[in-house]
Parts: C-alpha cells; structure tokens; sequence
C-alpha cells in the first residue's frame, strides 16, 4: 500500500463513519432491521432476492423510478450473503444511484425480463473494486456489519467463501 493508498481509506473510512452517525442506527438494529430502516428513509420499496442472473456477481442492486431492488447471487450464503447484502446496502445509503452512468439494458433485461429498461435509473453491480463507489461500499459494508446486531456470522461447519471470510476477518464484533 503508498502513502496515497493510505490516506484515501482514511477519508473513505472517515466519510463511512459520517454516514452511520448521520444514520443513527438504534442499538441491535439486525440486518433485516437496517434494510427496513433504508426502505423506510428512502420512501420506496426496497427488496431482496436471489437471482440466478446475479451470476458472474456477488449480488447488484438495481435503482428503479419508484423501488430499489438488491439481487444477490444463489451461491451466496452465511457470511457471504450478510456481507454482499452489506455492500448493496452501502451503496444505497451513500448515494450511488446519483449517477450519469449509462445503463446496459442488457443487463437490465436479465434481472427484469417483465420491465422496460428505461424505467431503470441505475444498475450497480460490479465484480471488482476498482471505482472510489466500490471501495467505499466495501468499506461501509464491513463497518455496517461491525454496527449492526444479530447471529454472529462465523459460525462452526463454514465451507467455501464463507469458511474463508470467516478465517480471515474472524466472528463479528458484538455490538
């Protein structure tokens, strides 16, 4: 990692940090709890579903004209599934749909078959963390998870990502 490396997960961190204050998550507000908090401060519906086209993805959250949707691939289960959540999530509460970003109506087609592209205002699922977006919605995923309550994620029996995540980072935090 440079010195510029450094100094930009600081400001990445500090910006995450912000914006869960500025949240102000009630003490053991779950997972399933955040996301009805984001849906309920936004106005709009937001769920959640496997999709088959999310692969090639951990998972994609789609902004529509009048509902978000997160997509998050069927293989993604225990720690991986609660972080890919995390992440979509992040994205949504830090603003992302805010974009001049040209949406593929390809993909749009593969995650809604039954709507018309242009009624979707922002498609973001990328497989790697390469835009300022992406490291900030990984860095605000693994806060939000620090913050929130609930069944800790590293649990005996892991195997696959999961086993590996869950090695790397270790059980969550109790809040």
């Amino acid at each position: 990692m440079t010195r510029g490396d450094g100094v930009r997960l600081w400001a990445t961190r500090r910006r995450c940090r912000s914006t869960l204050q500025e949240l102000a998550i009630p003490p053991g507000t779950t997972l399933d709890g955040f996301v009805d908090l984001v849906r309920d401060r936004r106005g709009r519906p937001l769920t959640i579903e496997s999709s088959p086209a999310a692969v090639g993805l951990c998972g994609a959250w789609v902004a529509g004209e009048a509902s978000d949707h997160i997509f998050i691939a069927p293989a993604a289960t225990g720690v991986r599934r609660a972080h890919t959540l995390a992440h979509e999530l992040a994205h949504v509460v830090l603003g992302h749909d805010d974009t001049d970003e040209v949406v593929d109506p390809d993909l749009v087609r593969q995650f809604f078959p039954d709507i018309d592209p242009s009624t979707v205002r922002a498609v973001l699922g990328r497989s790697t963390y390469t835009s300022t977006q992406e490291r900030h919605a990984e860095v605000m995923a693994w806060m939000l998870l620090e913050t929130l309550s609930g069944p800790e994620p590293a649990s005996p029996g892991l195997d696959g990502p999961d086993a590996v995540l869950a090695t790397a980072f270790g059980p969550r935090p109790a809040a």
